[in-house]
């Protein structure tokens, strides 16, 4: 303003548009963070975002779901976790904030929780139907407590520096760029045994996920579990290339495939676990149902059309049963036993199967200890419900009572 000279003020006012443009378009360096742990799904957009699109959600409890089933009352909000699973790009407008942008999130979601928490999650509107649920790999170990080993050994020092080794060496692995210069992914390739043995487990795992097939049930899941399997094979190659300059270099072999193939089977029966806990297979509540009727009645065999006829109300015809008769068979609650013989004409007989001894015997020890405790209370009350129960049963399970 106090310059007098044309040529001069031309000169100043050029250098403030330049200044003003590099102050428009610089970055103020934010503090780095690898781990959130208690964080809205609204404030994980922003840190992705200052974060480069790379972070961890990593707790001990569940209270992430809290927060995904909307613990303010806003409704379920969980599509930043959706799209940072599957990397597809991440976009937020809100009202009085700058919008947001993550070309290619990537979150890792990491959590230790309580069975109950995991029983609940099922009843979370959206969870199951807009796929968060098919997103995470379960792992459900037995509970130990009554059998701890009070004096267990510390963990070795040895495996302890390794570890500590190898996570540094894949921390100090540099990031990719891309021709312009900006932040850019590595990407991993097969070599050819290891892309035989994923398309063999593909074509292993596709016909089970049918409406008939043994994961139909979470088909959902399972639908994504290929996919998984290629991630921790991505996971183990790292892990075991992690001190050399450029691991992406070399491309993932056919054993680190096999060992992450090895990693999804034992997820499956972990899933099927998790989801049965959930109450969202219904082919395992509907064979739970019908232990129950077998447990009432205490019978040693029947017949398909026994057990129609006690799950009425549950199927529509005869053989939309198989697939439970099957569950409980591979599972050895019972087998098919032989049946009635009928040459001629008429109506075959049903198939008969005959229930696993040992799993009855307990069942009615537990029942006689619950039915001895209730005489106790109240005999009458007691004698009167068993004799409803058997009627009901009757009703039920036909002609093998």
């Amino acid at each position: 303003a106090r310059a007098t000279d044309p040529s001069e003020r031309e000169q100043l006012a050029q250098e403030a548009a330049t200044l003003a443009r590099e102050l428009a378009t610089a970055q103020v360096p934010t503090l780095p963070r690898l781990i959130v742990d208690d964080c809205t799904p609204e404030r994980l957009a922003t840190l992705l975002r200052d974060q480069g699109g790379r972070l961890a959600v990593l707790a001990p409890e569940g209270d992430v779901f809290d927060l995904l089933a909307a613990r303010y009352g806003n409704g379920p909000n969980f599509g930043a976790f959706l799209r940072a699973h599957a990397g597809d790009p991440l976009r937020v407008d809100r009202v009085g904030r700058p919008p947001e942008f993550v070309e290619r999130p990537a979150l890792t979601v990491g959590l230790a929780v309580q069975p109950d928490v995991v029983r609940g999650l099922i009843k979370q509107p959206g969870f199951r139907g807009r796929g968060l649920l098919a997103r995470f790999l379960y792992a459900w170990p037995p509970n130990l407590v009554g059998r701890r080993d009070t004096k267990a050994p510390p963990l070795p020092e040895q495996a302890r520096q390794g570890y500590h080794r190898g996570i540094l060496a894949l921390l100090r692995l540099p990031g990719g760029t891309d021709e312009e210069g900006k932040s850019a992914s590595h990407v991993l390739r097969l070599d050819a045994e290891a892309q035989e043995r994923l398309s063999a487990f593909e074509a292993w795992l596709e016909p089970q996920l049918g409406e008939r097939g043994d994961l139909g049930g979470i088909a959902d899941w399972g639908a994504k579990l290929a996919g998984a399997v290629v991630r921790i094979a991505g996971l183990l190659h790292l892990a075991e290339h992690g001190d050399h300059r450029a691991p992406w270099e070399t491309p993932i072999n056919g054993r680190t495939m096999e060992r992450a193939i090895r990693l999804g089977r034992y997820l499956i029966d972990h899933a099927r676990m998790a989801f049965a806990e959930m109450g969202a297979d219904p082919e395992v509540e509907d064979a739970k149902r019908l232990l129950a009727r077998i447990e009432e009645a205490g019978v040693q065999t029947f017949t398909k059309r026994d057990a129609f006829r006690a799950m009425q109300g549950s199927f529509k015809r005869v053989e939309a049963m198989e697939p439970v008769l099957a569950l409980l068979t591979r599972h050895g609650f019972i087998r098919e036993g032989q049946g009635e013989q009928r040459r001629g004409p008429g109506r075959k007989p049903s198939p008969v199967y005959e229930v696993n001894p040992l799993w009855l015997r307990q069942a009615n020890s537990v029942n006689s200890v619950n039915s001895v405790m209730g005489e106790c209370g109240d005999r009458t009350t007691t004698r009167a419900n068993s004799v409803n129960s058997v009627n009901s049963v009757t009703g039920g399970m036909g002609s093998e009572l």
